[in-house]
């Protein structure tokens, strides 16, 4: 286990580079200030413009730039970064899955890549970069469940987002929350077995399915309350 006050950075804090592209990290309980104040402002406006691209409410109040998750001192920023320009970012933090009764996890969020610069795998880089982090997160809270929102975006595609992340060893599940019109669909990994093993330890039923409508898409994890009586309950309407 990582102790946080040791001194000892995880590996996957360490900055890297891919393909030419600088990849780094911020996070004050580990001690990491490999990214700028300038880039980290920089990062979230990034993060905002991609993120609000789709939304039908494009108020500030509404979606913040930064936020108090932003502001935790444990919670780990990455950057993507090339010749000083930042092309893309993410977080990684402590949460809470409301629509799974509360239960505790680490949390991807926040994804976004300069809409110049997509399609030359800087996502995908990010958030397999995250996983390894939220992995090293996860041990230290002594935690089990990795998470995050999958966006099912518009166009011919809907679900190429949930591909990305699946692709980083996340699955599908049964939940989605709408947020100002946009659906996105819960996606899980564990550290420890698997996905279905940990909600079931934890009183869920779980059903693992195909998705009928996605031949490229791995098993999809339908999830019941253990007094749901069969229902899914699967579908929740955020104002954030």
């Amino acid at each position: 286990m990582t102790d946080l006050n040791s001194g000892h950075i995880p590996l996957s804090l360490l900055p890297e580079v891919r393909r030419g592209i600088e990849y780094r990290c911020f996070c004050p309980r580990w001690r990491i200030q490999d990214i700028t104040v300038g880039e980290l402002w920089e990062m979230f406006d990034v993060r905002w413009a991609a993120l609000s691209e789709e939304r039908l409410d494009k108020d500030l109040e509404t979606f913040l730039i930064r936020d108090s998750i932003d502001l935790a001192e444990t919670t780990v920023q990455v950057a993507a970064l090339h010749q000083g320009r930042v092309l893309g970012g993410l977080r990684v933090h402590l949460a809470q899955v409301g629509l799974l009764k509360g239960i505790s996890g680490v949390q991807i969020s926040r994804v976004g890549v300069h809409k110049d610069w997509r399609g030359k795998g800087i996502g995908h880089t990010l958030v397999s970069k995250a996983v390894h982090i939220a992995r090293d997160v996860a041990v230290d809270a002594g935690l089990n469940l990795i998470f995050l929102w999958g966006r099912v975006v518009g166009g011919r595609d809907p679900k190429r987002v949930l591909r990305l992340y699946e692709r980083a060893g996340f699955m599908r599940t049964s939940r989605f929350i709408e947020t100002k019109g946009l659906l996105n669909c819960l996606m899980v990994a564990t550290v420890r077995g698997t996905p279905a093993e940990h909600l079931s330890a934890l009183g869920f039923r779980v059903t693992e399915v195909r998705d009928a409508n996605d031949a490229s898409a791995t098993s999809m994890l339908v999830i019941f309350d253990a007094d749901s009586g069969g229902r899914t309950a699967d579908r929740r309407t955020s104002s954030d």
